[in-house]
């Protein structure tokens, strides 16, 4: 929840679709996070507000040194898919 509030305190602000981050562990150079897909999204072999959280675990990794800062990625030129998703990832 801390890192919905910090996003929404800024002005960008996620519904409940997409806010599939349940857990988040930041480390030196790394990042873990424990992802939920809300029962709306079945059916896809990448749901895409899962792919999001994904990306936002990036986000949050990246602003973990200066709170302050967000970053949005605006790209992904390669993605690679093997067996479709679960609804519970890590």
């Amino acid at each position: 929840d801390e890192f919905y509030t910090r996003f929404n305190s800024s002005g960008i602000k996620y519904g409940p679709s997409f806010q599939t981050l349940d857990l988040i562990y930041v480390g030196k150079e790394e990042a873990l996070g424990e992802l939920t897909l809300s029962a709306s999204g079945k059916g896809y072999l990448a749901q895409p507000t899962l792919l999001e959280g994904c990306l936002q675990l990036i986000a949050a990794s990246l602003s973990n040194e200066n709170p302050q800062d967000h970053y949005l990625p605006v790209g992904c030129d390669t993605l690679k898919l093997y067996a479709p998703l679960e609804e519970h990832i890590y």
